[in-house]
């Protein structure tokens, strides 16, 4: 009995080791494409700069922010494949990274120009930029919650150390078994559950604003 809670016991660190080496690596991505997100942005700011000292886009520019939209629509495929690939098992991670992804996918499209008509603007700050970093947010929202889960699996691998699992009596290691740790824990882990909640504050915090800036609902522009 004893030897097979101890096989137990190390399949299950095994599984949490494997387990935090996969989050590891997806936190590093993720660090990747935050600070290619950041650039784009800074790429916009740049171009809005073009748009002021010369109150319009030259041909080129246009031509240029056309490859810019082919960047961020690459870099949302990218953000989305990691959900799709890495994220398996953790619902509110993978929304947040899809969020991430409708975001970018949106700046893209909104940074389209057409060379003939849209010489004079927008200015990419109007719509382009607050996308771009609603989608730099929900990374970085991400990578906390991340930071959080690979340090609740650190934290469970080192609850159950050689002398502690000598000395446990049966019964006891029974009751862990039961228990559970990070590895039983199927609903959701705190750290997703921090996320969900930041989420939704965020979302409540719109609504007040929506709420004060169109008193009344009726009136509501489209």
């Amino acid at each position: 009995q004893r030897e097979i809670q101890d096989v137990q016991q190390l399949a299950k660190e095994t599984e949490e080791k494997l387990q935090r080496e996969r989050l590891e690596k997806i936190a590093e991505s993720i660090k990747l494409l935050s600070e290619r997100q950041d650039s784009l942005v800074k790429e916009s700011e740049r171009f809005d700069i073009l748009l002021n000292e010369k109150g319009a886009w030259t041909r080129a520019q246009i031509l240029s922010l056309t490859g810019f939209a082919r960047s961020q629509n690459g870099l949302a495929e990218e953000t989305e494949l990691v959900a799709s690939r890495d994220l398996d098992g953790l619902p509110v991670f993978m929304k947040t990274i899809g969020m991430a992804g409708r975001s970018m996918r949106n700046a893209a499209k909104l940074s389209e120009r057409n060379s003939r008509t849209q010489t004079k603007g927008p200015p990419l700050s109007e719509k382009v930029v607050p996308a771009q970093k609603e989608a730099l947010q929900r990374l970085m929202q991400f990578q906390n919650a991340l930071k959080e889960e690979i340090s609740q699996l650190a934290s469970a691998g080192k609850e159950n150390e050689p002398e502690e699992k000598q000395e446990k009596k049966p019964d006891e290691a029974k009751q862990n078994q039961s228990g559970g740790g990070a590895q039983d824990r199927k609903p959701p882990s705190i750290a997703q559950l921090k996320l969900l909640r930041n989420l939704q504050a965020e979302l409540y915090d719109r609504t007040e604003q929506l709420s004060t800036k169109f008193p009344d609902s009726k009136k509501m522009p489209e």
